[in-house]
């Protein structure tokens, strides 16, 4: 009698590598992939791919092959490294108006992305004054590096208020005359007067 033994062969992987890589987050999907070319009856799955938000990931690179004549391949891991994304082109600049009983506010310019919040203290001014004003940003997806706050300042001014011309009207009598005009804005002082005639 006689009897034989089979030995497994190991795929040749020599030519195959499996690279992290980095990229900035753009609301698009990246993932990672070998290189290289697998040797005949082999194929590649991976887990932990394809992501869009911020963040790093490990990934790992599964392969599947002839079982029966060949070793199990090993995985492959590298490591994807999404970073966020920075916002620009957003300002925020003071005002300066004049007072109406009003209440007045001033604004960041610019387009922020979606999903940053923005919000404001001191806005909201009635009175006459100068107001410190300050934009806080939230980002409530995680994918943009933090804003800092934003300080402008709010100006409010007096108004002009433009008087009418008030006449009062006295018969004369030789005696002295006087008159008093008022209401709910201004007082006009009292004035003398003796002889017929207009006066200021």
């Amino acid at each position: 009698s006689s009897s034989s033994s089979l030995t497994k062969e190991y795929y040749d992987m020599s030519g195959v590598s499996f690279n992290g890589a980095s990229y900035v987050y753009d609301g698009e999907e990246h993932s990672l992939s070998i290189e290289g070319t697998l040797p005949d009856g082999v194929s590649v799955m991976y887990l932990n791919n394809n992501k869009v938000n911020a963040g790093t990931y490990e990934v790992t690179a599964k392969f599947t092959g002839d079982t029966k004549n060949y070793h199990p391949i090993e995985d492959m891991k590298a490591t994807l490294t999404i970073a966020k994304a920075g916002v620009n082109g957003i300002s925020f600049l003071g005002n300066t108006v004049t007072y109406n009983g009003n209440p007045h506010s001033i604004e960041i310019s610019g387009e922020l992305p979606e999903g940053i919040l923005v919000t404001y203290s001191g806005n909201n001014q009635v009175n006459v004054g100068e107001y410190e004003v300050v934009a806080n940003f939230t980002d409530t997806t995680g994918n943009y590096v933090e804003l800092s706050p934003l300080k402008a300042t709010l100006t409010i001014n007096k108004a002009k208020v433009e008087l009418p011309t008030l006449t009062t009207d006295l018969v004369y009598t030789g005696s002295v005359l006087t008159g008093v005009n008022e209401n709910a804005l201004y007082t006009i002082e009292e004035g003398t007067a003796t002889n017929a005639g207009n006066y200021t």
